[in-house]
């Protein structure tokens, strides 16, 4: 029986990978079965994931937990927010936005004064005739 092993380039770039693809709506797991197929050689061997006592497997399964939780370390505040929000919404039984953000109705009432600029502007006569 031959064992393979992982490499620390092979470990590099299939991380790489792993990184720049997670949070795009692409499937790293599928580009870490893609690699080592589209590279061939001693990848293909070494990165197989339907060998016996696959070390690639194990590597895929704990770079996909860490990737997972660098995600909830980084943007713990979010999920603060968010599992709060939800609790809020079940209690009160309304979604209400508690980070006084005011943003959406600025951005209203602006659009309503644009469009009101512009009425005003086709009623008043066009200097270059009609």
């Amino acid at each position: 029986m031959v064992v393979h092993h992982l490499t620390y380039a092979e470990a590099l770039v299939v991380g790489l990978f792993q990184g720049v693809t997670e949070l795009f709506p692409v499937s790293s797991l599928g580009h870490s079965v893609l690699i080592p197929a589209l590279v061939g050689g001693s990848w293909a061997k070494d990165l197989s994931v339907t060998a016996p006592d696959s070390p690639y497997l194990a590597f895929i399964v704990g770079m996909h937990v860490a990737t997972a939780l660098a995600m909830i370390i980084y943007f713990w505040r979010d999920w603060v927010r968010i599992i709060g929000g939800f609790f809020t919404s079940i209690r009160d039984r309304r979604v209400e936005r508690r980070d006084g953000n005011r943003d959406a109705e600025r951005d209203h009432d602006e659009g309503e004064q644009a469009d009101g600029a512009v009425s005003e502007m086709r009623k008043k006569p066009s200097p270059l005739g009609p």
